[in-house]
């Protein structure tokens, strides 16, 4: 009997879902690296749900995989990035020590060479990238946010469906 790679898929938007290119990409690279280490591959599918301020009640799928790591049935976990797991501080390192008192070895992108979170330098890394992913999230958003309200001072839609009994008319 083969050991398996469980492959974890999602991303953040359902325009991503829909259009199948971060989903097909993720599994394709994750199918790849379980041939390189002669895995077989097992697929966990979250679709689209967003990590920026995730609770696990939102993550059925994560939260299935997390019961089965703590049971001992999970050694091989695949993501394409770290913050495919979460970008919220408390969830995400919930998901580290879950992966490390498990002593499961992580995969991520292309790479057969996984991170083992046993090893306080590993460790550490990762735990950084988490904390970047967060940081970077946080970004994204304070620019979004400040785009908005400069558009709506300007006289411009702030976006979204529009109301009932009004038209959209080149964004205004």
């Amino acid at each position: 009997m083969r050991d398996h790679l469980h492959i974890y898929l999602r991303v953040s938007t359902e325009t991503q879902s829909v259009d199948g290119f971060g989903l097909e990409t993720q599994e394709e690279c994750g199918r790849d690296v379980s041939r390189k280490l002669g895995l077989e591959p097992m697929i966990w599918n979250e679709g689209s749900a967003s990590s920026s301020n995730d609770n696990l009640d939102k993550r059925p799928v994560l939260l299935d995989l997390l019961d089965h790591i703590e049971k001992g049935e999970v050694k091989h976990l695949y993501v394409f990035n770290t913050d495919r797991l979460s970008r919220n501080t408390q969830t995400f390192g919930l998901i580290r020590y879950k992966i490390s008192q498990n002593s499961v070895l992580l995969y991520q992108g292309a790479n057969p060479q996984p991170s083992d979170l046993s090893d306080d330098q590993q460790n550490l890394l990762f735990g950084m990238m988490g904390e970047i992913a967060q940081y970077e999230n946080n970004l994204r958003r304070k620019r979004l946010v400040s785009g908005k309200i400069k558009k709506i001072k300007g006289g411009g839609w702030r976006g979204g469906p529009t109301p009932f009994g009004y038209h959209n008319v080149d964004g205004e």
